[in-house]
C-alpha cells in the first residue's frame, strides 16, 4: 500500500488514502509557510470532531486533524505497513500536505480509540511529530490529555510542551528557529 494525497473541498465522499480539506475559504497556493502567519485558528472542538470524523469514516483506531492559518482543516490517518519501520504517524499526511500547499499549521490534534472502549482519547503528538510541527513555530497548539478538563483534553503550545527545545540553539539570536532555519 502507498500513500496518495488528494485534496477535496468537503467532508463527504472521501475515499481511503486521502487527506481531506474542510474549508470555509480557499486554501492559499504555493506561498512559503512563513509568509502566511495572518490568522490564528486555535484548537477547538471543531478540529477534534474533524479528526474523529476521519477516524470513523475510515474505520480506524486513530486519526489527526490540523488547522491551517486560513481556517481550513486537513485530516489524515496513519500509514500502516507490515514492516513497522515503514509506518507513519496519523499527523504526517496532514502536516506534509500543509507544507506542500505552502500553508501554515496553527493547531494539531491526534485522536485514538481503544478497541475495548466506545470513547476516544486525545494524546499529545509524539516527539517526531512535534519536530515536524516546530516548522511553524512555538505557538502551534496541540491537543493533550487533561483529566482535569471536562472534555478530557486541553490545548498546549509547542513551547509549553518543549520549554528546553534543542532547536533554540539555532535561533539566530531569536527565541525560536525561523522556518528558513528549520528548512535548511
Amino acid at each position: 500500500m502507498h500513500a496518495v494525497a488528494e485534496v477535496r473541498a468537503n467532508v463527504g465522499g472521501a475515499s481511503p488514502h486521502q487527506i481531506t480539506i474542510h474549508s470555509q475559504t480557499p486554501t492559499p497556493g504555493l506561498a512559503h509557510a512563513s509568509s502566511l502567519q495572518t490568522n490564528r485558528m486555535d484548537l477547538d472542538q471543531r478540529l477534534v470532531d474533524a479528526a474523529i470524523d476521519q477516524m470513523d469514516r475510515r474505520t480506524r483506531t486513530e486519526a489527526a486533524a490540523v488547522y491551517l492559518n486560513d481556517g481550513s482543516i486537513l485530516t489524515s490517518v496513519c500509514l500502516d505497513n507490515l514492516n513497522a519501520a515503514a509506518t507513519l504517524c496519523a499527523e504526517t499526511g496532514a502536516i506534509c500536505q500543509a507544507y506542500t500547499l505552502g500553508a501554515s499549521v496553527t493547531a494539531s490534534v491526534f485522536v485514538c480509540k481503544w478497541e475495548s472502549s466506545s470513547g476516544f482519547s486525545i494524546l499529545a503528538p509524539c516527539g517526531i511529530c512535534q519536530e515536524r510541527l516546530m516548522l511553524w513555530g512555538p505557538d502551534v497548539q496541540v491537543g493533550v490529555a487533561d483529566l482535569e478538563a471536562a472534555s478530557g483534553w486541553s490545548a498546549r503550545t509547542l513551547r509549553e510542551l518543549n520549554p528546553f527545545y534543542w532547536g533554540k540553539h539555532f535561533a539566530d539570536g531569536d527565541t525560536w528557529p525561523s522556518s528558513a532555519v528549520h528548512a535548511s
